[in-house]
Order: structure tokens, then sequence, then C-alpha cells
């Protein structure tokens, strides 16, 4: 199974197994984990003994992790590792199951198509040093521009999935963030790609908030950890959401949960039957706004 998560920059805790299992998620040897950007473990000077630990760490873990490179990246030293082939695309290989999916490629993975472009404009670039704390090669080149139009015209301009660090301005500027309206050419860029690509979801990091657009279609990813459907389980979810519902309610869901174990796609028809036993408990009183936020959250259903 495929899973998608946000920036980590340089901290990859939130894939320890213990945080992992408070998420409800148990990742496998047949598992991968791609991180949407500012992977920030290949970074040197005084972090670099910190960065081996980590990276040695995340090696010796049974799923394979993933990266698109963001702007807060050290770019030399990425630059520095082995380019090879893997999974249909070019990619850096840091150790044998981490790899830098690299810009422009278009890799088929677990039977699904994923078209990645990395890099980002930073807004805190005058507070940094360049070649220490910012480097310029954050933002593609033409070349990897025209390389990924060349890719794109080979499968004719349609993926599964896209993965990117920041999004089309179309859609970050609608955020409220330091990030929208920054006049970034990487999204005025994707903003062209977005017009023209035939994709089921898109998912891209760097603006540090997790939001789910209309339809699950744009994935904004900061700290959840999502699969191809852009299900998450929240850490306020699962164990602690549902501590404060009735018994009936309880056990409807995890009935509803057994049923729909490791589908990718849960039938809309499960989701209408969802909403309707959670809104007799809402007519009935027994649940507060507050409870019915937290769980419309976690089973990422419209808010009644």
């Amino acid at each position: 199974m495929i899973y998608i998560t946000g920036d980590i920059h340089g901290n990859p805790s939130r894939l320890e197994p213990a945080s992992l299992r408070e998420r409800g998620m148990a990742i496998g040897a047949q598992d991968y984990i791609i991180i949407c950007g500012d992977f920030g473990l290949i970074w040197g000077g005084r972090h670099a003994q910190e960065n081996e630990r980590w990276l040695q760490w995340l090696s010796e873990q049974p799923f394979t992790t993933l990266f698109v490179d963001g702007n807060h990246e050290n770019f030399d030293l990425l630059a520095s590792y082995p380019v090879m082939e893997w999974q249909g695309g070019k990619v850096h290989r840091v150790r044998d199951n981490i790899y830098h999916l690299m810009r422009g490629e278009i890799f088929t993975i677990d039977g699904s198509t994923f078209f990645c472009l990395g890099g980002a404009k930073s807004v805190d670039q005058d507070r940094r040093i360049q070649g220490i704390s910012w480097w310029p090669q954050e933002l593609p080149t033409i070349e990897e521009y025209k390389h990924a139009a060349e890719n794109l015209n080979r499968v004719g301009w349609a993926v599964d999935y896209v993965v990117t660090h920041t999004a089309p301005s179309k859609w970050k500027n609608t955020a409220d963030s330091l990030h929208a309206y920054d006049g970034c050419p990487v999204s005025h860029m994707l903003d062209s790609l977005e017009e023209k690509l035939t994709y089921k979801r898109w998912f891209f990091g760097h603006l540090h908030v997790n939001k789910y657009g209309k339809d699950r279609k744009d994935i904004w990813l900061y700290t959840d950890i999502v699969n191809l459907t852009g299900e998450a389980a929240s850490p306020l979810a699962i164990s602690f959401v549902e501590k404060l519902l009735p018994e009936g309610l309880q056990q409807y869901l995890a009935e509803y949960r057994e049923r729909n174990a490791g589908k990718l796609e849960i039938p809309e028809i499960e989701r209408r039957y969802l909403r309707s036993e959670i809104n007799i408990y809402v007519r009935r009183g027994t649940i507060s706004h507050e409870t019915l936020k937290l769980l419309c959250d976690a089973y990422h259903l419209p808010l009644f």
C-alpha cells in the first residue's frame, strides 16, 4: 500500500511505529511512504550527525521511503547521491530503501502511475545563507520543465496521481499562508500542468496545513499521513474521539471499519450509511457539536 505525508524537515518521528499505531496504521515491508518535499535529512553541517542517525533508522524500517525535494534541501549534497532507474523513472538512491523521486519523472508504484515534481520558492530566502541554508536549485530549471513535459507527452498527459512540493497557485492562493500570492514560478507552472493533466488526486506539502479539497481532488498535507484515497487516521480520531461516543455508535463504527478494511476506495453508499447512523445520534442530542466535528474529521465526512 502507498501512504503520503507532508514536510518532515529532518524529523521523521511521525513514521515511528508507536506514532503510526496511534493513527491506526500498520505499515509493512510491501508498503511505501511518499514525503511531499522538505525531507531535510540530507542537510550536512552541524546537522550531519543527527541526519545520519535518522537516515540509518529509516533504512532499517520495513517500508520504503520516497520523497520529492522541497525548497529546504541541501541540493549540493542531494546531487552527490547516485542516480539510478527505479520503477520507470530516475531517482537518487540515498539508501537501499530511501529514494529521491527526481523532478519531472513518472513512476509506476504498486500498479499506479505518479508524476513527481519537487521544488518551490523560499519565502524566507532573505534570512538564509546561500550554500549553507538555502540553495538556488530550489527552483526547477528550464531543462527540468522540458523533461517533465516530454514525459507527460509520452503518457498522453494522463497519470493516476501527482506528487509535488508546492501547489498550483489556483489552490495555494486560497490558503491562509505566507506562501499565498508569493509569485512562486513553480506554482504558476503547475497551473498550466493542472489544466492539461488527467489525474485522480494531487498531493502536495509546503503550506504546512492538512486540508482536503472538493471531491478530495487536491490533498494538502503537513502532519497527516494518508492513503491514495486521501483517507487519514487522524491522531484525534479513532482512539480519542470514539471514547466520547455512545456505545451503539462505537459498535457501528467498529463494524464499518471491519467491512471496509483494506479497501482503497470506500463505496459512497457506505459513507451515506455512516452519515445516516451518526445523524441518528445527532438528532437525539447525544453527541456534542465539538465531538461531531472531530468525528467528521476522523472519517472525512462533511460536517452536518
